[in-house]
């Protein structure tokens, strides 16, 4: 009973503070109104335009220090994020060339590096990255995966897309297709 009327004084001092405050605003505000007015209209003229100096310099400078600290955040995300998608290419690519070549990965050494990946990637991948690692993921892991090998490809390309724009690459001029031309010969008869 003690600690509930401790919080209810509490909760109510809080009301009166929030109205004192209010009142001695408003107050504050009519007395600022009444002596404005009062003025003759060359004073008023250059009060308002001094004021107006103020809040739009204020206004500047937090704007200006706002953008600066989510640029200084976007590079240092930046810094984190590229050893690791280095790495998440590196796996995906020794997948697809490790089938290539007769030198696959165990089915141990698979398991073992994409749990690494996806707790790195829970960390460091963006919304987009996450999103085309997990249809990566599962649709490399089907057996559709064996029958279907263009569609693996094309979600292979989605995820390199994603990891591109994630570290700030403009792929605008970029064609479906186009990263995959570069490591897959004959992608256009699959497209």
């Amino acid at each position: 009973m003690d600690k509930r009327v401790g919080t209810f004084l509490q909760i109510l001092f809080g009301f009166a503070v929030l109205g004192g405050t209010g009142w001695g605003l408003f107050l504050l505000a009519r007395s600022a109104s009444q002596a404005f007015t009062q003025l003759d209209e060359k004073t008023a003229a250059s009060l308002v335009a001094a004021f107006t100096t103020i809040v739009v310099s204020l206004v500047s400078v937090l704007v200006a220090k706002s953008y600066e600290r989510r640029r200084a955040i976007e590079i240092e995300l930046r810094g984190k994020k590229t050893p690791f998608y280095e790495n998440l290419i590196a796996l995906v690519f020794d997948a697809i060339y490790s089938a290539k070549f007769g030198e696959s990965m165990s089915e141990k050494e698979t398991h073992k590096a994409f749990a690494d990946a996806t707790k790195n990637l829970v960390i460091w991948g963006s919304p987009e990255v996450v999103s085309a690692f997990s249809r990566f993921r599962r649709l490399a892991t089907t057996a559709s995966a064996s029958k279907d090998p263009p569609s693996v490809m094309i979600t292979v390309e989605g995820l390199l897309r994603a990891i591109r724009k994630d570290l700030g690459h403009d792929d605008s001029k970029v064609q479906k297709g186009d990263i995959l031309r570069l490591f897959i010969n004959d992608i256009d008869q699959h497209l």
